[in-house]
Formats: C-alpha cells, sequence, structure tokens
C-alpha cells in the first residue's frame, strides 16, 4: 500500500525532488509514477529522479536533482560550488557535481559528472546540500585552466573571493600514499624515468669532473676561476 505520508514527507526533505527507488521503498509503483508524469502533476528530472512540482524549477531543484541523479555518494562541485561560496553572484550554466572514481551516474542533460580519485580525502560541506568544500573548490577550478598562468589567476582569484587561507590551499593536496595513479599514468611515469636514466652524465676524471655539463633549454655555467684539484668543490659561476 502506497504510504502518501512517506512520499510528502520526501518531497519536504529534497525539495520537492524524489527517485524512483524512494517511490518504490514506499509502496508505490511504476504505473503510479507514470500516471502523475502524464497528468502533468509530475516532471521528469532524469532518467529516475523526478519534480513533484510544474513550471519552471529553481535553481535550488536543479542542484538537488543533479544530486539524486549522480547517486548517494556525490557533492557540487566547480562552478556550481563557487557560486555557493560567493565566488559568483549569478551561475546559469550546468550543475557540476563529483562523484568517487569508478562509480556509475545517472548522465542528464545540464549536469556535468566529475570523477576524483580522491574523493574519500575531500572536505564536503554537509548542513544543506553536500557542497566540497572551498579550498577544493578553489583546485577544481584551476585545474579546469588550460595553461598555467591562467590556473594560478583563477585559483588565486577564487581564493580571495571565497576568503580561502593560503594554509588551507597548501594542506589539501593528498599524499601519494591515499591517491593511486591510473595504470596508464603508471606507465607514463615509468617511462619518463627511464628516458631520464637513459644517458647517465659520463664520469669526467681531473678538473674536468667538476665543470658542469651542457643541458637542452638550460644556460650552461661557466666557472670564475678554474678548479685545479679534485678537492675542490666552488661553485662560483658567472652566466654568458
Amino acid at each position: 500500500m502506497r504510504d502518501d505520508v512517506a512520499i510528502q514527507a520526501i518531497r519536504d526533505a529534497q525539495d520537492d525532488c524524489i527517485t524512483r527507488a524512494q517511490v518504490l521503498h514506499c509502496g508505490g509503483t511504476d504505473e503510479w509514477i507514470e500516471a502523475q508524469l502524464a497528468a502533468g502533476r509530475w516532471v521528469r528530472m532524469g532518467r529516475k529522479v523526478f519534480r513533484a512540482t510544474t513550471g519552471e524549477p529553481t535553481r535550488r531543484q536543479r542542484e538537488r536533482a543533479a544530486l539524486l541523479c549522480a547517486g548517494p555518494e556525490a557533492a557540487l562541485s566547480h562552478h556550481t560550488a563557487a557560486a555557493r561560496f560567493g565566488l559568483r553572484s549569478r551561475y546559469d550554466g550546468p550543475i557540476h557535481t563529483t562523484v568517487r572514481y569508478g562509480r556509475s551516474a545517472d548522465p542528464h542533460p545540464g549536469v556535468v559528472i566529475h570523477r576524483s580519485r580522491a574523493f574519500a580525502h575531500l572536505v564536503i560541506d554537509t548542513e544543506d546540500l553536500p557542497t566540497v568544500s572551498a579550498a577544493d573548490t578553489c583546485i577544481d577550478l584551476a585545474v579546469l585552466e588550460p595553461e598555467a598562468r591562467r590556473a594560478m589567476r583563477t585559483l588565486l582569484h577564487a581564493a580571495l573571493a571565497m576568503k580561502v587561507p593560503a594554509q588551507r590551499l597548501l594542506t589539501r593536496r593528498p599524499s601519494s600514499a591515499h591517491v593511486r595513479l591510473g595504470r596508464g599514468r603508471r606507465r607514463s611515469v615509468r617511462r619518463g624515468r627511464a628516458r631520464r636514466g637513459a644517458a647517465p652524465p659520463a664520469r669526467l676524471a681531473g678538473p674536468e669532473r667538476h665543470r658542469p655539463l651542457p643541458m637542452p633549454g638550460r644556460v650552461t655555467p661557466v666557472r670564475a676561476f678554474p678548479c685545479l684539484d679534485t678537492e675542490t668543490h666552488a661553485q662560483d659561476v658567472s652566466r654568458t
């Protein structure tokens, strides 16, 4: 038997949004859901997410529906989180959510889903809608930039606008023991190390052993005075 009181309680707690699983848990059926949609009392917000009101959805209802589409382990992130923290006075773009890497999520137009290997280490503000912390949001916005200079500018601007201390930004990077690189990334790291170690510097004898070898893309230093013995390790150099 359908429990309409329980369905209404879920709607009140979720900004009039509800999922198919929640309806079935309260005794509803797929036929009853289709009847609500056909009558125009409900609007589909995702493949299994519905809004029990008519008219245009509010911004909060769109954010709530995006979280329900993404699943239980999801949080608002990137531009959406930045707007909630006051970086922008108005943001009408798609809803950005972040889920744990490897989890499936229900895609929906107007929703951008990001996956993070460090999701367990993100600080999530759960007082209202689950949202990635302001410090992690600054880093996420910087990572989206195509160039390092623009990334630094975005990071500084977001940190100042959201009043994020620099110390919090420095402590938000998880250690390598917590983040496991993917197979392709590990292969790239091994290849890079092999290339760097493939041609070790030649061993020189006498005074020449202290003269730095030329490196591509770097100004070759020249000593201000010759090295006359093998015990001298002076590094006074001048640029040419």
